[in-house]
């Protein structure tokens, strides 16, 4: 969740009048119009720590990414050439057994 646990929305409001029991049964919730609207100032926001820093501040992120794709595609090769090969294993030996 984005939001901090401090910032309250109008259903956690309901929810929670909802849950109190002192309340009259026949007392009906409306929720709160009145409260500002969070702006992107009042987000809190994480910074990047350890290694995730030292990888987006020189931009390495990148790099590893397509070192990551460049192997998966080599596996992706490697298996293809295995299954070819035993494709043909498999046709030499039912043409020998013939």
């Amino acid at each position: 969740m984005l939001l901090s646990p401090l910032y309250s929305t109008d259903f956690d409001v309901v929810l929670a009048a909802q849950a109190d029991t002192s309340q009259a049964s026949s007392a009906t919730v409306v929720p709160d119009s009145t409260n500002a609207i969070a702006t992107l100032e009042d987000i809190p926001v994480q910074e990047f720590e350890g290694l995730d820093r030292i990888m987006l501040a020189e931009d390495r992120l990148p790099v590893v990414l397509a070192v990551v794709l460049v192997v998966w595609v080599g596996v992706l090769l490697m298996l293809a050439r295995t299954d070819r090969r035993l494709s043909r294993l498999e046709r030499d030996l039912d043409n020998s057994s013939s």
